[in-house]
């Protein structure tokens, strides 16, 4: 079977594992969020795995990296999601592990710039759901809301 076939039938994806955050100000989930602005669209902070990181070490690591907050605490997880999508010519599956993460500071760092991160922004969990530019963001933010936690993926 060719590439192509393949790839028409589900196969031959180049497999990624991402982490990554709904960081909260304060331990409840009615507290506002950090958001930030990147490559035109809001996103939640979120990353690769290295090579021999756990998952939960990721998702600090990279909230930590994109939003320069002091690392945060991991609260629950919120499960994980799954897309596909082509980059230089090649197929990804890229399922990305949630989890609620809390900070006792509403201060914010730096943008991750050579990332595409210019903005950072505290909103409510409603006007994240509102602003965020990608569909299964919002299925994670509406999990967070329902206080669905877990480890499996979240659907509609």
């Amino acid at each position: 079977m060719n590439d192509q076939a393949s790839n028409k039938h589900g196969l031959g994806f180049q497999k990624i594992e991402a982490a990554g955050g709904v960081v909260s100000y304060g331990s409840s989930t009615l507290q506002p969020l950090l958001i930030m602005f990147r490559r035109g669209l809001w996103d939640l902070p979120k990353g690769k795995v290295d090579p021999g990181e756990t998952i939960k070490a990721a998702a600090i690591r990279e909230v930590v990296e994109e939003t320069g907050i002091t690392p945060p605490r991991i609260r629950e997880s919120i499960g994980k999601t799954l897309h596909h999508y082509e980059l230089e010519g090649k197929n990804i599956q890229k399922t990305t592990y949630w989890y609620w993460m809390e900070t006792m500071s509403m201060d914010v760092g730096t943008p991750q710039l050579e990332e595409g991160i210019t903005e950072l922004k505290w909103v409510s969990l409603e006007e994240a759901k509102q602003m965020v530019g990608f569909d299964n963001l919002r299925l994670v933010l509406h999990a967070y809301g329902q206080k669905k936690w877990g480890d499996e993926f979240i659907t509609p």
